[in-house]
């Protein structure tokens, strides 16, 4: 049981981890300024979450 909560835990850090890469890296690409890399940055992010569900 244990191990099954341990699996879940890691594979959610490494999901979020891979997410947070993507979604920087298209933020860096896509971003015009401060607020505009931010405003994409949460776009992707929230794009990559509901393609996990």
């Amino acid at each position: 049981m244990n191990s099954d909560i341990y699996y879940n835990l890691k594979s959610n850090v490494m999901n979020n981890l891979f997410r947070g890469l993507l979604a920087g890296y298209g933020a860096k690409k896509l971003g015009g300024g401060c607020f505009g890399t931010i405003f994409v940055f949460i776009i992707i992010w929230v794009l990559l979450g509901q393609c996990s569900h």
